[in-house]
């Protein structure tokens, strides 16, 4: 009768670790997911920022919410990149005069 307490014990135990291990396993995926998303974001706003000042800071901002989500999944190369993006200067707005 020890036995089939013993063996009890230990499928419950196996058990509940089974159920962490998911747990686990869908934090992280819904993490991951929501990183892949803000990655696109962020591509998007880049490619509709070229050459507007405008749409240049848009791209920052977007590029720090990747940063903030991406720390655990980026490599230091990818991590470094949009440091040094979200770090630049904006382009120089042009003079613009009024005709009149």
């Amino acid at each position: 009768e020890q036995e089939l307490q013993d063996l009890d014990a230990t499928a419950a135990k196996a058990d509940k670790q089974r159920e962490d291990g998911k747990a686990l396993y869908e934090e992280e995926s819904t993490s991951l997911q929501a990183t892949v998303q803000a990655v696109d974001e962020a591509i998007k706003a880049l490619v509709d920022a070229r050459g507007k000042t405008g749409g240049f800071l848009l791209a920052q901002q977007r590029a720090q919410e990747v940063l903030a989500l991406a720390g655990s999944v980026a490599t230091p190369q990818q991590f470094a990149m949009l440091q040094k993006f979200v770090a630049e200067p904006a382009p120089a707005r042009p003079d613009l005069k009024a005709k009149g």
